[in-house]
């Protein structure tokens, strides 16, 4: 298409996109390292300040493909709307040569830009809208202008895009949500791309770096104490799981890492499953405590295959039976395991109480908190 101007971007809460891993955030980290060391050698000098770099995943590994600095930018934008630090202090810190590292939040950002219809093909276009500012505050967007007011009370936009509106979530999805709402307050003619932030784009993407790599076959395998930080991370982007401190995935994992399995594409976590072997029960029973898969591939089967290989799993360790435990208000989760044939057991637990139209387990977890109880039979 036309070579134009960003017409948005999105970050996601834990510094990955979701079609990279580690291996490639880390080439291109070395990348930069390698540019500053011979800026260094060049000048004399340090280069200071915030430099971004855009880089591409080819088949042959990552590829630079330039660097900028113009606050203003989406990158800029997604970064700075999750800064927990003053921005002035920041820069400050750098000019004076200190270490300075901003704490950020852990979330994700979606941002899209507003244009006149006939951007990038026509410059100097005016744009004619008017916005429901109260609405679009309640959406949880922020709106941030690159045009300006003519004396006929339209906005110039110059040579730039125009207006850009940002959001922050738990996911990508979640930000690109309050988007969405917020551009049903937007009126008049204009153009946008509803794509960015996504569904169908983000597992396009990923479709097409599994393509690229050759590495899109999923590999499901018990869980090591090493793997601690990347599933306290998988968990912290992977809601509604409750996501714990990172000394208790390592101490979970120590002692309890035979009954907990990762699934993994491209040497990253896909999906996670915490389980315990019950000591207690008559028959000897594996406690499913949490599934999680990758919001940006839920819907894809994913949850039923790694499920179906716990299951297997749980065979080989002599489990004659499986329970787990679901929030009422999960409704994908009661889902994929009644597809899998479980069943709620939850009057045979004890006083029940009617959430959502099921049956749970009253204040099972602790008062106010009703939960479902499920089971399985694995072997007779």
């Amino acid at each position: 298409g036309p070579n134009t101007a960003s017409m948005g971007s999105y970050s996601d809460c834990n510094r990955l996109l979701p079609f990279m891993n580690h291996a490639d955030y880390n080439r291109a980290v070395q990348i930069i390292k390698k540019t500053l060391a011979g800026f260094k050698k060049e000048t004399g000098a340090w280069c200071r300040g915030i430099l971004y770099g855009q880089f591409m995943l080819c088949r042959e590994g990552i590829r630079l493909v330039e660097y900028n600095f113009r606050p203003g930018d989406p990158e800029w934008m997604n970064t700075v709307a999750i800064l927990e630090d003053n921005i002035a202090d920041v820069i400050s810190g750098l000019i004076r040569g200190k270490a300075v590292k901003p704490l950020l939040r852990r979330e994700a950002t979606v941002c899209k830009y507003i244009v006149p219809p006939d951007y990038p093909y026509k410059l100097n276009e005016e744009l004619d809208i008017s916005l429901d500012r109260d609405k679009i505050a309640s959406s949880q967007v922020k709106v941030y202008w690159s045009c300006g007011l003519q004396e006929n009370y339209r906005l110039n936009v110059g040579t730039e895009r125009g207006i850009a509106l940002l959001a922050s979530g738990n996911t990508i999805f979640e930000a690109n949500q309050k988007i969405e709402a917020a551009i049903t307050a937007v009126n008049g003619k204009f153009h946008y791309r509803s794509d960015i932030g996504s569904q169908k784009l983000i597992k396009n993407k990923i479709e097409a770096v599994n393509t690229i790599t050759g590495a899109g076959d999923i590999q499901i395998r018990t869980a090591k104490e090493t793997d601690f930080l990347d599933v306290y991370e998988f968990v912290s982007g992977c809601p509604p799981l409750e996501n714990y401190a990172e000394h208790v995935y390592k101490i979970l994992l120590r002692y309890f890492g035979d009954s907990c399995f990762i699934a993994e594409m491209r040497q990253r976590i896909v999906a996670f499953v915490l389980g315990f072997i019950s000591q207690t029960h008559e028959k000897k029973t594996y406690f499913l405590w949490q599934i999680g898969v990758m919001p940006y591939l839920q819907g894809t089967g994913l949850g039923k295959q790694v499920l179906k290989e716990v299951e297997n799993q749980v065979n080989h360790l002599e489990c004659q039976r499986i329970e787990v435990t679901i929030d009422p208000e999960n409704i994908p989760s009661q889902k994929l395991f009644e597809k899998m044939g479980y069943r709620n057991i939850s009057t045979e637990e004890g006083d029940t109480v009617k959430v959502m139209n099921n049956l749970a387990v009253k204040d099972y977890y602790k008062p106010g908190r009703h939960f479902m109880l499920y089971q399985k039979w694995t072997a007779k």
